[in-house]
């Protein structure tokens, strides 16, 4: 999980695993990866929640961006965003802050498959979350990590692409 300031990382992280973490409003509460464990009846998979990033990471603003390097294992990036946010003007403006940020660090990163979660859908008008931003063939979830809204797609597509993946490392 990585995402802007307060975008409900943990939030997201405590509802899909039950990890024994605290959500707080303070934005940049999360100051090292917490881990939990997602669990079906089929599967386990491991998910990490990262600091948040925003603008001036990438200039040592907030937490920075050393932590990024914990991307390298990731088999998939959950980038996360807010409808409404104080680091970013728009969903598209914070999309380009995650992008940006991530290819200062280190641009092969970019190509590890990834998903765009629009978290808080709860908080705002179904009519002002325009998905459309998003350039085509991406793949964006709207969610509530607080109500469960929207996790079950999330979490379905996301088992599916890991299962697809290890089946062909097997092959």
């Amino acid at each position: 999980l990585l995402g802007l300031p307060n975008s409900g990382k943990t939030t997201l992280l405590k509802r899909l695993t039950g990890a024994r973490v605290s959500a707080s409003e303070y934005p940049f509460a999360t100051k090292s990866p917490r881990l939990g464990t997602y669990r079906t009846h089929l599967s386990e998979v491991r998910i990490a929640e990262l600091p948040a990033v925003y603008g001036a990471s990438t200039r040592g603003g907030g937490l920075g961006t050393r932590f990024l390097k914990h991307l390298e294992r990731a088999k998939i990036i959950f980038l996360m965003l807010t409808p409404e946010t104080d680091f970013a003007p728009s969903l598209k403006a914070g999309m380009s802050i995650l992008t940006d940020t991530i290819r200062n660090f280190n641009s092969s990163f970019l190509s590890l498959p990834r998903v765009w979660v629009v978290n808080k859908v709860d908080l705002v008008p179904k009519k002002s979350v325009t998905l459309n931003v998003f350039p085509p063939g991406e793949k964006v979830f709207p969610i509530s990590a607080l109500t469960g809204e929207g996790l079950n797609p999330l979490m379905e597509d996301a088992i599916r692409f890991l299962q697809e993946r290890r089946a062909c490392a097997n092959v």
